[in-house]
């Protein structure tokens, strides 16, 4: 076993970028040796000892030595023959059987090796680098000829599918299917490896900063120690120059203080990377799992149907064209689902507003539409903790959805009855519970796969195992955390924690040398302060981003600190009107509270223009004064 594990690893001369694809090479290489000799005992079995057996053992020991070439010739050489093996295999085998073999050919024969071929193409994207192109030109090259010019080459050679007597003209239709499918799953490979170098290329450079900073820290201590221990010796040879001694043991005390702190900082910032580096592996391992485990289905149903259509009969392709059409509105529909998943971890959200529970409620309520009227007692009471800070439409959407399952999963045998409470805890954090008495779920058996994605633990109802997975995915995006309790035939609690940010009033989304923007949770107003005298870049970029902030949170007031803005040129004051100003108004902004008492012409307009937008328009000369008349014209009231 030794023997072979030192045969399989690569030469230690071997460049380290080099070295998992050669290792990769050669496992694999070893494992189609086996598989190799296996095809030879079947086909010997079948067929007897036939001509192509000897090319197949030679095939086989060519595997075999794959490694050894790796090792001692070339490595490049090596993995294209890895890649072009199999290949060249297939088409030699493939022309052969149908010329030589005394048996009725069936039409699946014209089949099979183009999947072991759109199966080969696989091999190159992982034993290549993107950089190697020659290569990856060569391997990919060949085995694109050989699917798109898969019946000229057998025609060629006198087997092709009309040539054998078949006469099923949807065979060009499969044709059509096999190149495209080759094309979507080659660009496929080529993006991954793509994404996979990429990430390989930042995660080092990462490494190699924190390596660098690493040794400049120990650098620059070793080098504070040497003279640490250079004053010691000195201090018994100048006794008259104490005092100075002191004073620098007092400085390079100062300057270990500002290392340690730095060292500390530094290791902090590395665990905090690596542990999102695991979270978002976690998350990539999941995902991945998901999108192979739930495209499968519909994707070997599509192939199996895509064969079936070699049948004459005119009703049974009709019938088999309306299972293709389901097989591909339900593929659509997971990706529609992927994309929501994608787009809730994308966190597009970055700042918490005040959400009063109460009218999230109601609309969710609503968006569950008639089947609400089953529920026989709605128990609801958020007067201990009427709001938390959020993200509106996940609030929304995690009521919608615990709601939506009580509904679902009610029990048959008694009316339905929903208690849903708030509270204020002793972190300042709010906890929502959600309960029902409808069926329960046996935590013992599915406990651990409660959250998961695509998951169901009752059959009887419509559902895509989609909610609670949304439910988990969003509270956690909010900073929160949920859990659960539940009997079966008993009923279940949800209870939800959420905890307020940091600086609910001093959310900083935007921070320029020139401007800050920053949002106040409390009022859910957005505040701009202006540092300097801007540029005209530097005022549009900054505007922008103000109106990007309202598309997404709707907030009524503004307050801008122009104190320190200076003067406007006049193509952005135009620009400001004609452009910028329309648009605040239809993100619903209704209030502007200018800081700073501003006096000139361009103020004078602005407030003019406002108003006729129906934006009302304060000047003050304290932050304070400011923010009081927001919080009593824009500040979000509670609903009923």
């Amino acid at each position: 076993m030794a023997a072979v594990l030192f045969y399989l690893k690569p030469s230690a001369s071997l460049h380290r970028d080099y070295e998992k694809p050669v290792l990769i090479t050669n496992v694999l290489s070893f494992i189609f040796f086996g598989l190799t000799i296996g095809v030879l005992g079947i086909l010997y079995s079948i067929f007897g000892w036939i001509t192509p057996l000897p090319y197949v053992l030679a095939i086989a020991l060519l595997f075999l030595m794959i490694p050894a070439f790796n090792r001692w010739i070339s490595h490049k050489i090596g993995r294209v023959a890895f890649c072009l093996i199999p290949v060249w295999l297939t088409m030699f085998v493939s022309i052969y059987f149908k010329l030589n073999i005394d048996k009725t050919l069936i039409a699946i024969s014209y089949f099979d090796s183009r999947f072991i071929l759109m199966a080969a193409t696989i091999l190159p994207g992982i034993v290549f680098r993107l950089e190697e192109r020659l290569q990856l030109f060569l391997c990919v090259g060949s085995i694109s000829i050989f699917i798109f010019f898969f019946d000229p080459i057998h025609q060629l050679l006198g087997a092709g599918y009309y040539q054998q007597g078949f006469t099923d003209l949807s065979y060009q239709y499969v044709n059509y299917i096999v190149s495209v499918t080759y094309s979507v799953l080659l660009f496929g490979i080529l993006l991954l490896r793509s994404v996979l170098e990429r990430s390989e290329r930042e995660v080092l450079s990462q490494n190699m900063e924190l390596v660098e900073k690493q040794n400049e820290i120990e650098a620059q201590h070793e080098e504070l120690l040497q003279h640490q221990e250079e004053m010691l010796a000195s201090a018994e040879k100048l006794e008259q120059a104490n005092k100075l001694i002191v004073d620098q043991q007092h400085e390079l005390q100062r300057h270990n203080d500002t290392l340690e702190a730095l060292v500390e900082e530094k290791n902090g910032d590395l665990i905090s990377t690596n542990e999102e580096l695991v979270k978002y592996n976690n998350e990539l391992l999941q995902f991945s799992y998901t999108v192979s485990h739930n495209l499968r289905g519909p994707v070997a149903r599509l192939l199996g149907l895509t064969r079936l259509l070699n049948k004459p009969d005119a009703e049974e392709r009709e019938k088999l064209q309306d299972l293709i059409l389901r097989s591909s509105e339900e593929l659509d529909e997971i990706l529609k689902d992927l994309s929501l998943i994608i787009d809730i971890r994308n966190d597009i959200y970055s700042v918490r507003e005040k959400v009063y529970l109460q009218e999230e409620w109601k609309k969710a309520v609503s968006l569950v539409g008639d089947s609400v009227r089953t529920v026989h007692r709605l128990d609801v009471d958020f007067s201990d903790a009427p709001y938390v800070f959020g993200v509106r439409p996940m609030i929304q959407s995690i009521f919608y959805n615990l709601i939506s399952n009580a509904i679902k999963y009610q029990s048959p045998e008694r009316k339905l009855h929903i208690i849903t409470r708030s509270r204020r805890v002793s972190d300042n954090s709010t906890q929502i519970t959600i309960t029902d008495n409808g069926l329960g779920i046996d935590l013992k058996a599915q406990g651990k796969n409660l959250f998961k994605l695509y998951k169901r633990f009752h059959t009887h109802v419509a559902g895509k195992g989609l909610g609670l997975y949304l439910v988990k995915t969003q509270v956690e995006t909010l900073g929160g955390s949920i859990t659960v309790a539940s009997e079966l035939d008993q009923g279940t609690t949800f209870t939800i924690d959420l905890s307020p940010p940091e600086q609910v009033d001093r959310q900083i989304f935007y921070d320029h040398e020139s401007a800050m923007l920053y949002f106040d949770g409390n009022l859910n107003i957005i505040v701009i302060d202006w540092k300097r005298q801007v540029t005209s870049d530097e005022y549009r970029q900054a505007f922008n981003a103000v109106l990007s902030s309202l598309n997404v949170y709707h907030c009524p007031g503004w307050i801008s600190d122009v104190r320190n803005q200076g003067e406007i040129p006049q193509s952005d004051q135009i620009w400001f009107t004609e452009t910028i100003l329309p648009q605040l108004a239809g993100a619903g902004l209704k209030y502007v509270s200018l800081l700073g008492r501003p006096q000139n012409h361009y103020f004078e307009l602005l407030g003019l223009l406002s108003e006729k937008h129906g934006i009302s328009v304060r000047t003050f000369s304290r932050f304070d004064e400011a923010r009081a008349w927001m919080e009593t014209v824009a500040a979000p009231q509670p609903v009923n």
